[in-house]
């Protein structure tokens, strides 16, 4: 099988998500790959850019926080695919004049996988605690994966995976906005 990481395109006449208020939430509880056992808080707010109304809605919805929003759309059609790899909860998305955005659903993988190739891999770094990082271009070693078809890589902080069966369920859909960069695949750890 083959693995992309989900990003957003190019295009530049969507909307998108500019501000946020977090008030004692931890954002970073959705970048775990794993399981969140609590709710959104209520003071805790994104905000489509200002002017951006008018825009098209995309169907992955860019945001500076790095969760996984889809629009409901997208999510209908992958829903069957990954409905066992994901939470799915109501995401707290407003216009500036405080009226509430509907169509959307925060999206939380809860798988992250130790199946990167950091060889094969471009970009990677070292922390100061000597933790590697990868920042680029990912190889993943296919036989760690397993059935899944959305997850999160150990040593990826914030990037979300999804196989080639998942982008494929969503081409030819009209959907808006999404995208996927090609990871290449290695076939030697099990």
């Amino acid at each position: 099988m083959k693995y992309f990481e989900l990003t957003y395109d190019n295009r530049q006449d969507i909307q998108t998500i500019a501000e946020w208020e977090m008030g004692n939430f931890n954002l970073m509880l959705l970048w775990g790959g794993q399981p969140f056992n609590g709710s959104i808080p209520n003071d805790v707010k994104l905000f489509i850019r200002e002017g951006d109304e008018h825009l098209v809605r995309p169907d992955l919805l860019p945001n500076p926080v790095s969760w996984l929003i889809f629009s409901e759309k997208l999510l209908a059609e992958v829903h069957q695919l990954i409905k066992n790899d994901i939470q799915i909860f109501e995401p707290p998305i407003y216009l500036k004049n405080g009226q509430k955005v509907k169509g959307y659903k925060l999206i939380n993988p809860i798988y992250r996988l130790d199946c990167l190739d950091w060889e094969n891999s471009k970009s990677v770094e070292q922390n100061v605690d000597g933790t590697k990082v990868c920042f680029g271009q990912k190889s993943v070693f296919e036989s760690c994966i397993g059935n899944h078809h959305i997850f999160m890589i150990e040593g990826c902080s914030t990037a979300q995976i999804v196989s080639d069966t998942f982008l494929q369920a969503c081409q030819h859909k009209g959907l808006i906005g999404l995208a996927g960069l090609k990871c290449k695949t290695s076939r030697k750890k099990v």
